[in-house]
């Protein structure tokens, strides 16, 4: 099953307005609050019906859905993993609510806190744009491209003892009139320290790179309010392809090194520090399923892809954009002019 809020006023299909509680028809304008919206049937249900759709494997071995959809007709073509996105024809936003419920469903989600044309002006005036970037960049059938997508991540919590043994040294000088001798000490030195960790971040999707979303961090928590629905009208939203279970050694690989780290920063007293061994006890651990907004640009120049990634709510970007061939050639034909007339110049002094 699938579903599109509908406005009230005009039947127009309604989009949640970043860093709002609303959903805004973007035709008449009145908006609904998120909390105010009904759902016609129970978790149970939705996901029966969802079961029912017709599906298929593509050529490429993913499996694919096709729905209808409920503003036009066409068929919507996705894949199992999408839980929200557009109809390529009339462009209202359908969600598939069959794809987030039971263990896909998140605990909590982050909503957006700009608008798609806040985000095009952040890409317009990013300090990677410079002198030489294409004119293109800029250009509305670039900018239209700007897409809001949620994010799956996981947000590992860990209490957790680091118990290090390490050697400790301090070097003393002897000297005497005939020879000098440099005496290094060693101390056997053993700490304990203990950790809390909140909500370390792990993006939870194959398509997805872990450096651009590594990049683009810090999110503000605090801002996470419990998921529902409506928050994904207007978006692309896709379920988790790892689980909790796939990425606890990559999150507690990150915390035994952070706290080890930090146990061994805290040593003091001795003019270098080598480690021995380490022993990290994981007390208590949680993992909470979140959906955090990211803002996605796929920019093509002469034949390449240059993918932007913008932080939903702070506004930080991550990605390279190409140098313009005819701005470069430009400025190389300028410096060159200069040159040949300043030595005609000085030629003729």
């Amino acid at each position: 099953m699938i579903k599109t809020y509908k406005c009230p006023g005009c039947g127009a299909a309604l989009i949640y307005e970043g860093g709002t509680e609303d959903l805004k028809c973007p035709h008449c304008g009145k908006t609904v609050k998120v909390r105010d919206i009904a759902f016609e049937k129970n978790e149970e249900e939705v996901l029966a019906a969802g079961k029912a759709e017709d599906e298929r494997i593509d050529n490429a071995g993913n499996k694919i859905r096709e729905f209808q959809c409920p503003s036009c007709g066409a068929a919507l073509v996705t894949t199992d993993d999408t839980a929200a996105t557009q109809c390529a024809f009339c462009g209202s936003p359908t969600l598939i609510e069959s794809r987030l419920t039971g263990e896909f469903k998140p605990q909590k989600i982050l909503p957006f806190r700009f608008d798609k044309a806040q985000a095009q002006e952040y890409f317009k005036t990013w300090k990677g744009t410079g002198k030489l970037t294409p004119n293109s960049f800029k250009s509305k059938a670039v900018m239209d491209k700007v897409t809001g997508v949620y994010v799956p991540y996981w947000l590992y919590s860990y209490n957790c003892q680091a118990d290090i043994h390490a050697d400790g040294m301090r070097t003393r000088v002897m000297e005497n009139a005939k020879e000098r001798v440099i005496m290094t000490d060693h101390f056997d030195v053993q700490r304990t320290n203990t950790g809390q960790y909140v909500g370390i971040p792990f993006d939870a999707s194959n398509k997805m790179p872990d450096d651009s979303m590594a990049a683009i961090e810090p999110f503000d928590y605090n801002a996470l309010t419990d998921f529902s629905f409506p928050y994904l009208a207007g978006f692309q939203a896709e379920k988790y392809n790892f689980s909790a279970d796939e990425m606890k050694d990559t999150a507690r690989e990150r915390v035994r090194q952070d706290i080890i780290n930090a146990a061994v920063g805290e040593i003091e007293g001795y003019e270098s520090v080598n480690l021995l061994d380490a022993n990290v006890q994981f007390l208590e651990e949680a993992a909470n399923y979140v959906m955090l907004p990211v803002w996605t640009l796929n920019y093509e120049y002469m034949g390449k892809s240059y993918p932007l990634y913008m932080n939903g709510q702070t506004g930080v970007i991550d990605g390279v954009l190409p140098a313009s061939r005819l701005k470069v050639l430009a400025r190389f034909l300028i410096a060159f002019i200069i040159c040949f007339v300043i030595a005609f110049l000085l030629g003729r002094l």
